[in-house]
């Protein structure tokens, strides 16, 4: 859609992408906010702080340590508390966010999370993603202008979760949760997450400005 719509103004970063036969290597400029429409795919992360907080949303993959920088960590956090940009982070099994040691993403993330020098791969118990009630209330989950949209109950089973969670931390908010496919019965509530916070799939929380 970054093509279409002039709005949104992406770069993105594959630190490590896949090598394709026959196909030379092409050096990229750094993810930079003042490089022309449609030129989004960059080599490296910003270069520079300013250049971070160019950026209004900030979007990190199962991405390793070793891609980020000291001042690049100094200046995500600036982006987050101080300019207000707000910050997506997905888990995956590989790095993010247990390979992570780093204050300033600890500081940021809304969960707390066992750190393992692992690879969180392992198949677990099949389960759907279920909105919250505040959930269903929040932007990043309406689907249409019913707050009690049904396609919820109509997503397949889904296999993969970060299982590292250990706590919701103090004003966060979980959106969704994950209700196992072989519950015996279906949710009528929500989960109390201080005792059910491996359960939280996706987490909210305000940091400074962002």
């Amino acid at each position: 859609f970054h093509r279409r719509d002039k709005s949104v103004h992406l770069q993105y970063v594959l630190i490590e992408p896949d090598a394709i036969a026959g196909q030379e290597d092409v050096e990229l400029p750094p993810a930079s906010a003042a490089r022309p429409f449609g030129e989004s795919q960059a080599g490296t992360l910003p270069e520079t702080e300013d250049e971070w907080l160019a950026f209004d949303a900030i979007l990190l993959g199962d991405v390793s340590p070793e891609a980020f920088t000291e001042a690049a960590w100094t200046s995500l956090k600036k982006a987050v508390v101080e300019r207000g940009a707000m910050l997506v982070v997905t888990a995956g099994p590989e790095q993010m966010p247990h390979r992570h040691t780093h204050p300033v993403l600890d500081e940021l993330l809304p969960v707390e999370v066992k750190q393992e020098d692992k690879d969180w791969t392992d198949s677990q118990t099949a389960y759907r993603l279920v909105p919250t009630w505040a959930g269903r209330q929040h932007p990043a989950l309406q689907l249409s202008d019913a707050a009690d949209e049904p396609v919820w109950d109509d997503l397949e089973a889904m296999w993969w979760r970060h299982p590292g969670i250990t706590k919701v931390r103090e004003g966060a908010e979980v959106l969704a949760w994950a209700h196992p496919v072989d519950a015996l019965a279906l949710p009528t509530g929500d989960p109390d997450f201080t005792e059910a916070a491996d359960q939280a799939l996706m987490v909210v929380r305000r940091t400074g400005l962002g």
